[in-house]
Order: C-alpha cells, then sequence, then structure tokens
C-alpha cells in the first residue's frame, strides 16, 4: 500500500494530502510512490525525535567534510569537470579532466550521479549487462542526506 492509500483511509480533506505529501518529497517521491510503513515512519520520527540540521548549514557539514578528506592528504577539484574516470584492471587510477589535465588517484569520489558515473565517466565496459540494467531502471531523485 502506498501512502497515498493509507492516508485515503483516515482523511476526506484533499487539501492535507499535499502537507503529507511534503514528507515524501524529501526522497524526491509523491506519495503515491513511498511505502505507507515508510512514510509513516518518516512523519512519526520527524513529531518524536525532532529535525536536525547541521550547526552552520548543510554547506559547513560539506566544507566541514572536504577538509577532512584534505588533512589526509586527499585533493579536491572545485570549478572543474571531470570527463573520464580511467580504469586500468578493473582498478581505477586516474581522472581525465575536461581541460586534458590527468589526476592520478587510488581513490575516487565522484560528485555525478549515479548514471553520469557509471554511464559517462566509468564506462559501460566494466560492468555486467544485470548491473546496468538496474542502473538505469533507477529513477533519480533529490540529493539528500537523512
Amino acid at each position: 500500500m502506498n501512502f497515498r492509500q493509507f492516508l485515503e483511509e483516515f482523511i476526506s480533506n484533499e487539501n492535507i494530502y499535499e502537507y503529507f505529501n511534503l514528507f515524501c518529497l524529501w526522497f524526491g517521491l509523491k506519495f503515491e510512490e513511498i511505502r505507507a510503513p515508510v512514510a509513516a515512519h518518516i512523519l512519526s520520527s520527524s513529531f518524536s525525535e525532532g529535525l536536525f540540521y547541521p550547526q552552520g548549514g548543510f554547506d559547513t557539514f560539506a566544507r566541514k567534510l572536504a577538509d577532512h578528506y584534505i588533512s589526509r592528504g586527499s585533493t579536491i577539484k572545485y570549478e572543474t569537470t571531470a570527463k573520464k574516470i580511467l580504469v586500468n584492471n578493473k582498478v581505477v587510477e586516474r581522472v581525465e579532466l575536461e581541460d586534458g589535465s590527468i589526476l592520478n588517484s587510488k581513490v575516487v569520489i565522484s560528485n555525478g550521479d549515479l548514471h553520469r558515473t557509471i554511464l559517462s565517466y566509468v564506462g559501460k565496459e566494466y560492468f555486467s549487462k544485470r548491473y546496468l540494467k538496474y542502473i538505469q531502471s533507477l529513477k533519480p531523485s533529490v540529493s539528500g542526506i537523512l
């Protein structure tokens, strides 16, 4: 049962639905697309446990995370676009940037969405047909941290 069907058992006022729909939008879904138990948990926990945000906002959280990686010797390239994640013997070794420069790397964290990272940056040839079919069946949603 989806969340809308669940609500219809208790609520007849159409205007109230939009209030409940806001909670589902945290996941980029309409309430017809989210299962009732999942939505009920999200809704109830926001009232029973409260909603919390990082001190200074999500931008501060992202900057602290970046500082953490940099303090451990990582490099973060801002204001540039990756062209290709280069793989050798099934191991990521480098990233080619749009400007043609190459970054050597033992680990790559992609800020691109899953489709772009797998299908464009890395390339289909490194993944099984079954996995690619699964990736292509996923619908994008909004980003979020819960």
